[in-house]
């Protein structure tokens, strides 16, 4: 009987605001991996275009990664990236959750586990994630979902 190994290693990347983790698209293969979280963001004011607003977020998210991945040396320069929030429903006041999924690809078919990744580079997730709060500065953003009370 063929028995599974477990890693002791933590998967999270650390940030105050977004939780986030690190995980393989494929077990056998850890050449490509991925980073996926979400946060629960909070308008701060009504906006006209909340899908205006999403999608130039999302723009500036990917236009961030391109210029740290054209820095750094350990990742090829292409990517994946998906963002997903029903940004029709938002109004000021109201959480909504927002999800989002990178997909990377190890340089040179490098197949470094996905512990070893994230202990070498953590500071470049850490670094994604505050981009990623950055562009949303028209928001409250939390990990977990604010219960609002009415007074």
């Amino acid at each position: 009987m063929k028995t599974k190994m477990k890693t002791n290693g933590d998967k999270t990347i650390a940030h105050a605001n977004i939780k986030a983790k690190l995980g393989l698209t494929d077990k056998h293969n850890h050449n490509v991996f991925y980073l996926e979280g979400g946060a629960f963001i909070i308008p701060n004011n009504e906006l006209d275009d909340f899908n205006g607003t999403m999608n130039i977020i999302e723009s500036m998210c990917r236009r961030s990664i391109k210029n740290k991945l054209f820095k750094n040396n350990f990742l090829d320069s292409n990517f994946l990236m998906n963002f997903e929030i029903c940004s029709d429903r938002m109004k000021q006041g109201k959480s909504s959750y927002l999800s989002f999924q990178y997909h990377f690809k190890q340089k040179d078919n490098a197949n470094k586990s996905i512990i070893n990744i994230k202990k070498e580079n953590q500071q470049f997730f850490i670094e994604l994630l505050n981009d990623l709060e950055h562009e949303l500065h028209k928001f409250d953003i939390t990990p977990h979902k604010k219960k609002l009370y009415k007074v």
